[in-house]
């Protein structure tokens, strides 16, 4: 009769449970970025693809973030513009300079790290 409750707790990533596997495509995110971080961009353009692949990625995350109540996936928002800005033809990371796009893409990797252990994280199956 020692049951634990059916209640899981709450937390700012959302709903935590005891046993959790981790995602894999916001930790595949995390490393795209992590790669784009040293990347050269002060003469050629930002890639298309990694634009296109992280902006699809922060509208999942957000997604995903709106239907288990987690507070964390509030962040992709801003990660979302600015990396549609590069689909649009702005080149922000140019402007920026190398400093500021090393931090963006810093923070990009780590939120997408963090929510992949986070709410993005699927509950395993109990074991028979």
């Amino acid at each position: 009769m020692n049951e634990k409750s059916a209640a899981p707790k709450k937390t700012w990533l959302a709903n935590k449970f005891d046993a959790k596997r981790f995602s894999l495509i916001p930790l595949v995110l995390a490393v795209l970025i992590a790669i784009e971080t040293f990347s050269p961009i002060d003469t050629e353009a930002y890639s298309q693809i990694t634009a296109l692949a992280v902006s699809v990625g922060s509208l999942w995350a957000v997604w995903q973030g709106t239907k288990k109540r987690a507070w964390w996936s509030l962040i992709f928002i801003p990660i979302l513009i600015i990396w549609a800005l590069p689909l649009a033809g702005l080149q922000i990371f140019m402007s920026l300079g190398m400093a500021a796009s090393f931090v963006l893409h810093s923070l990009a990797a780590l939120a997408f790290a963090v929510a992949a252990y986070g709410y993005l994280a699927f509950d395993r199956k109990p074991k028979k």
